[in-house]
């Protein structure tokens, strides 16, 4: 839950004057079927991926929340950050994270 807020925080960033570029976009993935072994025979999941991506000058900040959740254990349901990078450019120095 704290990766999400701090994704809320990066959406309410304040556009300036200059160049800026806000770009998001979602994959969502639902299943529905029998898994050998389970009971109840019909068992069903859903993926969700969000991408973010924030660009203004030279500084660009990429982010992914991922979630899964199936109806066949809460033991292995996650809700994640999986991916995230800042890039700064600037008079030739560049600077990843």
């Amino acid at each position: 839950m704290r990766h999400l807020t701090a994704i809320i925080l990066f959406m309410l960033i304040p556009f300036s004057d200059t160049i800026s570029q806000f770009r998001g976009s979602n994959l969502a993935e639902f299943q529905l079927g029998n898994i050998p072994g389970l009971e109840p025979v019909s068992q069903s999941s859903l993926y969700n991926q969000i991408n973010l991506s924030y660009r203004e000058k030279g500084l660009s900040l990429q982010s992914r929340i991922e979630s899964y959740t199936p109806s066949f254990g809460t033991d292995i349901d996650y809700v994640r950050l999986s991916q995230y990078r800042v890039q700064y450019n600037t008079k030739g120095l560049t600077l990843n994270a």
